[in-house]
């Protein structure tokens, strides 16, 4: 990351203008390091330079604040690049719903998203599965169910990254009735089961295990 700041340092002093491309590519590297404040300040800088942002460049900046937990910092960024006439796009609705969940920011991920289909975008199998991963983990079973059926609505099918999140959540709430659903679904529509889902199940067994045996030692004491 510091031979790529000097890169950089090095263009402009040689009288090279970074493009919004060369901005991103930093932008990126900071973000992957978990610097979110050096990814917002290389976003003010190519400003200042007169380098106008695009999608993509926005997008990062919205993903690197999601990343933190800062919703309401992703949430004025994205409404700034809407105010230059700059559209999000589906990666764009992605990180913003996630910022919120992250922040603890249930309702308005959900709201979000249900903004996100009247404006007329069409959510991805990563959207749904961003929202079957959070809702699971909240235990929010009557919202996930409903996501599912929204799912379904759409036209999109189940791929394994859904099913292994399924499995992963149903099993970490002790649901294992629906995990094994799950992997019966995956069959009878000739998906082949990865070691992924496999996995996700053999962990959640593993840790009710521990659960129960934590229990125990404690009661027996």
């Amino acid at each position: 990351l510091e031979k790529a700041w000097a890169l950089f340092q090095e263009m402009k002093a040689s009288g090279l203008q970074p493009s919004a491309f060369v901005y991103g590519r930093l932008m990126t590297a900071f973000k992957a390091a978990g610097q979110w404040f050096s990814t917002m300040k290389t976003l003010r800088k190519m400003e200042e330079a007169g380098v106008t942002p695009n999608r993509h460049v926005y997008n990062i900046a919205i993903d690197a604040l999601s990343k933190h937990r800062k919703a309401q910092k992703a949430r004025e960024l994205f409404k700034k690049m809407r105010s230059e006439g700059i559209e999000p796009d589906v990666i764009t609705w992605n990180s913003l719903i996630e910022s919120h969940f992250r922040a603890g920011e249930t309702k308005k991920a959900l709201q979000t998203f249900s903004s996100m289909k009247l404006e007329g975008f069409k959510p991805s199998s990563h959207t749904y599965n961003i929202l079957i991963d959070y809702l699971g983990r909240l235990r929010l079973w009557k919202d996930l169910k409903s996501i599912l059926d929204d799912m379904k609505n759409n036209g999109l099918v189940a791929n394994t990254v859904t099913y292994t999140t399924l499995v992963d959540v149903y099993g970490q709430s002790g649901r294992f009735h629906d995990a094994f659903e799950c992997l019966e679904m995956m069959r009878t529509r000739s998906t082949k089961p990865e070691a992924s889902v496999y996995c996700a199940l053999a962990n959640a067994y593993a840790r009710q295990v521990r659960d129960f045996s934590t229990a125990y030692v404690y009661n027996d004491v």
